[in-house]
């Protein structure tokens, strides 16, 4: 929800910065789920609420239209965005009314929290409270503990400071989670005996969010050639997919290394996705209240990076795809 909502945020600043497909809303406030939508906004954009979690129920889509220009032709699509959490498919059973409205789409934007990879069980990527957490459980919390610890090392035969956190942290089996959302959104394909072919399966997009979280450690050790959190948004203009065809081959390295290796995911699923780094926010958050409940603000300035891409660019592909068919 975060990430729709970012993405509706500033006049849709984030998805219309390409003079090749531009969106316009195709609701009005009459509408309530679109009205429950541009309060979310608001909250986001004037007081720097953030949304509440996505709910495992039906929401109603979010409608756009979008206009692709080709040779000073322009092309037109109705757009709609389903807001789902991914544990749906876990128990497609229990969820069929709402897999029945959205499983027919066409492509699936499969957010990812690093903190559910293995940049959540990595020393450097840790935040400052995560680490006290694991020095406190090592009982070496106190800077001069660790200093005597890191004196002590070869005498003692032990490891480092570093070595005792890594040992603490467990290690989460990230390739198996992408396996299982591959695997349960075929089923609910198979099952519902809708696919007749491989191309008919929708396309699908990984998308590391919250990438501000790792964003330090990922530009030290991955950005001295390629600008991985350039916040430009011309997407899909030449100079755009120049510098994205540059960005995805770095951007694999850090999922095979980090998330899941998506040359090799041997999931029953037969079509391959790509995979993008964002952030709705650009910024951390901290829990506040509003006198009613607990809600989460901006800690920082809201900075979204790359926030429209994914969407962006599957929508150019779908559109593409679906000329190509007419015009067979």
């Amino acid at each position: 929800t975060c990430m729709l909502v970012s993405m509706f945020a500033n006049n849709m600043k984030a998805i219309n910065g390409s003079r090749v497909l531009h969106f316009t809303e195709a609701q009005t406030m009459q509408d309530s789920s679109y009205r429950e939508l541009r309060r979310k906004i608001t909250l986001l954009e004037e007081e720097g609420i953030c949304p509440d979690p996505t709910r495992g129920e039906f929401i109603a889509p979010v409608m756009l239209k979008a206009e692709w220009k080709v040779d000073g032709e322009s092309h037109y699509a109705m757009v709609c965005i389903y807001d789902a959490a991914g544990e749906l498919l876990e128990k497609p059973n229990e969820n069929a009314e709402v897999l029945d409205n959205v499983v027919y789409t066409d492509g699936w934007l499969y957010l990812i929290d690093p903190q559910n990879t293995k940049f959540g069980t990595t020393v450097e990527t840790l935040s400052a409270d995560k680490k006290n957490m694991i020095l406190k459980k090592a009982k070496i919390l106190d800077i001069y503990q660790q200093r005597r610890w890191q004196q002590d090392v070869h005498k003692q035969n032990r490891g480092t400071v570093h070595d005792v956190m890594q040992q603490l942290l467990s290690e989460v089996n990230t390739e198996a989670q992408t396996q299982n959302f591959y695997r349960n959104l075929w089923n609910c394909y198979v099952e519902r005996k809708w696919m007749r072919n491989s191309s008919d399966v929708p396309e699908v997009a990984l998308i590391l969010s919250k990438s501000d979280d790792v964003i330090s450690f990922l530009n030290e050790k991955y950005g001295q050639e390629v600008p991985l959190f350039d916040r430009r948004i011309d997407y899909i203009s030449p100079e755009g997919s120049e510098l994205w065809k540059d960005r995805k081959e770095t951007i694999k390295q850090i999922f095979k290394e980090y998330v899941v290796d998506i040359d090799n995911l041997n999931a029953d699923y037969p079509a391959a996705p790509d995979v993008y780094l964002a952030s709705a926010l650009g910024c951390s958050t901290k829990e506040d209240t509003d006198g009613r409940k607990v809600v989460y603000k901006l800690d920082g300035i809201y900075d979204p990076i790359r926030v429209g891409e994914a969407f962006v660019r599957m929508t150019m592909n779908l559109m593409q795809n679906r000329l190509e068919r007419e015009d067979k």
